[in-house]
């Protein structure tokens, strides 16, 4: 089986449309939200609500779990986020969900956020008109995904570890533009983990994830183009670096310090042909590529 050289591999990157700023115009939306909201915890009204509807939404024990979630009581939050789950309030199981996922105020405990989320994509299916509902079930049914795909760890055993059916739910929330469950396929198809591996077909779903600032997809991207793939995918040290320069783009040095050291690495080991390329590919995905460049290298880069 013949390797893809990088000329090809560009080739198919635009050919499957995730080089082309269409799709980054079509992805970036998702019934009034920005796309990247799904990743944002901050409780908050959906600023096209009319002022009635935020209020009758966050008020009661929810509004006391917003207001101390806000001051990072994440003790207090629980406690008024569990009376809100008892009172039948989705949102709130979701929020117990990321405490217990995370760790925030609590022990992580794996388990236990795995049955909030899976009781938020129990309560109803995401096709609903409610859009706040909707995206708090996709989200949910994304974070049900992650735990299906890795399972979860405990006392020497795998619980819960059903890929095939992580596969099936991040089909469906990638029918909703969720930039995890875009990596969370592409991973998938890369190792062929719960259906048959593609290479191809995993990069063209990574490309999307990182289109929308997911720093994973786009180092593992960066990886995969370094390293090449045997007998199917030859190695580019350009096309990684191009999508070092994305991920750095889609973080911070305080976040992801790892990031920028190896991307300053990378400049570093390249030739200025191979930089310049490098920039007018990542350009397509962001334009914050100059600006990163200046910050590793402490200079302008040269634009051409």
């Amino acid at each position: 089986m013949s390797r893809l050289p990088g000329t090809a591999l560009l080739s198919a990157l635009t050919a499957a449309g995730v080089l082309t700023t269409a799709m980054a115009q079509e992805d970036l939306s998702f019934r009034g939200y920005s796309v990247r909201a799904f990743h944002s915890y901050e409780p908050s009204a959906r600023a096209g609500d009319r002022a009635g509807t935020a209020l009758s939404f966050w008020n009661g024990d929810l509004e006391q779990a917003r207001a101390a979630w806000r001051k990072r009581d994440y003790k207090a939050a629980r406690r008024a986020f569990l009376r809100a789950w008892k009172k039948g309030h989705l949102v709130a199981a979701w929020y117990l969900g990321h405490i217990h996922r995370l760790g925030l105020g609590v022990k992580v405990d794996h388990l236990r956020a795995f049955g909030y989320y899976r009781q938020v994509v129990l309560a109803g299916a995401p096709q609903q008109d409610d859009a706040r509902k909707q995206r708090i079930m996709v989200d949910a049914m994304v974070r049900l995904a992650d735990y299906y795909r890795t399972g979860i760890r405990g006392n020497g055993k795998r619980r819960v570890h059903d890929p095939r059916r992580a596969m099936r739910l991040y089909s469906i929330a990638a029918g909703y533009r969720h930039r995890d469950a875009f990596y969370g396929m592409g991973v998938m198809l890369l190792k062929g983990q719960g259906t048959q591996p593609s290479q191809m077909r995993a990069i063209n779903w990574l490309a999307k994830a990182a289109r929308l600032g997911h720093v994973k997809a786009a180092l593992l991207l960066a990886d995969v183009a370094r390293q090449g793939v045997p007998g199917r995918i030859a190695s580019n040290p350009t096309l990684a670096l191009s999508w070092l320069l994305v991920a750095a783009a889609s973080t911070t040095q305080e976040r992801h310090p790892q990031v920028f050291r190896r991307l300053r690495n990378r400049l570093r080991e390249a030739d200025a042909q191979s930089r310049d390329l490098a920039r007018q590919l990542a350009r397509r995905f962001t334009p914050r590529v100059q600006a990163v460049e200046m910050l590793v290298v402490g200079k302008p880069a040269v634009v051409r």
